[in-house]
């Protein structure tokens, strides 16, 4: 993640203002008011720099936290472990698993894709051996045979905002089927009501055989009947002299875990 970070730095420093006129950037109060407004799309590589600095950390630390408290990839002790994350951006899903396996030393080989509409995400990621990253959209039909965990690491709040919520959800309940028995659903978004946590969770849950609910008791975080994940500090290595300073404790957060 250190070098991570410091690849978003060097892009966000020779990165000019995208707006017309030029004005100084306020990377932070476009994506603010991007959640919060209208359409929540993130195509400007100054500002998905700032988002990586800014989030990054504290987004590995929530998939890291979340892998050290369910256990989930002990299932998959001797395996070779095929993930697909939707949505992946930067790919701080693909940090966490690596750095989890590594920590606990788990006897797994990981195989990754990640997909995600925006191309510019691509100058702000690690790919290293076994990653692959692919420019496409989760709104068309896909398959998930093939795949042992597939993660929605906080697509489907954009989705909701940009009002395309309903034909993911049609193509993912249609793809779900064809997973194998065992494998799972991680996910990842908000802990706000009206973001989208529970329309997803009412269209996908009665597909599974088991779910798992967790969230992050941070700052007055609704809790439901969910199970808490108390580890909420950074995990990542933080490089000197960023421009952006990270935020480094979890957001509220919650990990929907569904297996079939």
């Amino acid at each position: 993640m250190r070098e991570l970070l410091s690849q978003a730095d060097r892009v966000f420093r020779a990165q000019g203002c995208c707006h017309v006129p030029i004005t100084d950037c306020r990377c932070q109060e476009c994506l603010r008011t991007r959640f919060y407004g209208g359409t929540d799309y993130y195509t400007c590589l100054k500002c998905l720099s700032y988002y990586t600095m800014n989030y990054g950390p504290s987004y590995v630390s929530e998939v890291y936290h979340f892998l050290s408290t369910s256990q989930i990839l002990e299932i998959f002790r001797g395996t070779t472990l095929n993930v697909l994350s939707l949505g992946c951006g930067f790919g701080p899903d693909l940090v966490a698993l690596r750095n989890y396996i590594t920590n606990c030393n788990l006897p797994l080989t990981l195989n990754y894709r990640g997909v995600d509409i925006e191309p510019n995400w691509q100058h702000l990621r690690l790919v290293g051996d076994a990653a692959l990253f692919d420019t496409d959209t989760a709104l068309q039909p896909f398959n998930l045979a093939g795949y042992d965990l597939v993660i929605i690491n906080k697509l489907f709040s954009t989705l909701l905002a940009n009002g395309q919520s309903n034909d993911f959800l049609t193509h993912l309940t249609s793809a779900i089927p064809t997973m194998p028995d065992n494998t799972c659903v991680m996910f990842i978004d908000v802990n706000v009501q009206n973001r989208g946590r529970d329309i997803f969770d009412a269209r996908v849950a009665p597909l599974f055989r088991t779910t798992w609910r967790y969230f992050y008791p941070v700052g007055g975080a609704y809790t439901g009947s969910y199970t808490p994940i108390n580890a909420t500090t950074n995990i990542c290595e933080i490089p000197d002299g960023l421009t952006v300073h990270p935020k480094l404790d979890v957001n509220k957060t919650i990990i929907f875990l569904y297996r079939k």
